[in-house]
């Protein structure tokens, strides 16, 4: 339940079994297995992944952002290898000084298309109230968080709203700011307009079923969502943020990306 409480359950499971390789996904579970590793006498190939650029160290306070730069320095030096999922990643640790034991970095992007996960999405049936109407429709995926900039895409779309009657807005996700982003739809007289659907485990129906894909985050990891849009021949409009975005579209090659948070810019691209 909380993972912090973990490290010596995993220690006595590593110490226990003779495994060869031990492979941790999350920032959290890295520092843990980092950690457990400094009071194991096993000697196991244990990599860690990186699943996001580190900018959200950027929100603690000073004492707290040296504490916990300390840490993941520590454990992380204790894992044999890290992979990054983006160009961004990597240089994010490089730039703070976080390597691994033998100082192994490699980017391996995320194998985010499934051929069993495309059948199971196949399995549910399709229905959206906009579904027969000749909407321009508008999407975004993304847990509802202040790292996705919900409010930005919001902004843009009522502006657009404005000019063309004929846009709708469709967001896919959950999270934390689900009510905040109601609420604000309603404040600015939107409501009507958008959805929020909710968490969905079949967002290629919504991609086919939209015409365009938008993309506002703050920063990303590596940015699953536009790989799923480049898959269902999405247009896409994305920021240019750290992370995947460059990387995934090319520097703009299978989509447009936007340097500036202007409004402006947005409303006049996707026009």
């Amino acid at each position: 339940k909380k993972i912090s409480n973990s490290i010596l359950k995993i220690n006595k499971i590593i110490n226990n079994n003779n495994f060869q390789v031990i492979i941790s996904m999350i920032q959290e579970t890295n520092i843990i297995l980092g950690i457990s590793s400094i009071f194991s006498k096993k000697k196991i190939l244990k990599i860690g992944r990186e699943a996001n650029t580190l900018d959200k160290i950027k929100s603690f306070n000073y004492f707290l952002r040296l504490v916990y730069i300390f840490i993941i320095r520590l454990s992380y030096n204790q894992l044999d290898a890290i992979i990054s999922n983006s160009l961004d990643t990597k240089n994010d640790l490089k730039l703070l000084n976080i390597k691994s034991k033998y100082n192994i970095n490699k980017i391996i992007h995320n194998p985010v298309i499934d051929e069993d996960n495309l059948v199971y999405q196949n399995k549910f049936d399709f229905n959206h109230k906009w579904q027969n109407k000749n909407f321009k429709k508008i999407l975004i995926v993304g847990r509802l968080v202040t790292q996705k900039n919900h409010i930005f895409c919001l902004k843009v779309f009522k502006k657009i709203y404005l000019e063309d009657k004929n846009f709708r807005l469709i967001i896919l996700g959950d999270g934390p700011l689900k009510e905040n982003l109601y609420k604000f739809t309603v404040n600015e007289k939107i409501d009507h307009v958008v959805d929020i659907v909710g968490f969905k485990e079949n967002v290629n129906h919504y991609m086919q079923f939209s015409d365009l894909l938008i993309l506002t985050s703050f920063y990303e990891g590596f940015g699953n969502v536009l790989v799923e849009g480049l898959y269902n021949q999405m247009k896409i409009i994305s920021i240019n943020c750290k992370g995947g975005p460059k990387e995934i579209l090319e520097n703009g090659k299978y989509g447009t990306l936007i340097n500036e948070f202007k409004e402006e810019i947005f409303v006049k691209e996707i026009h």
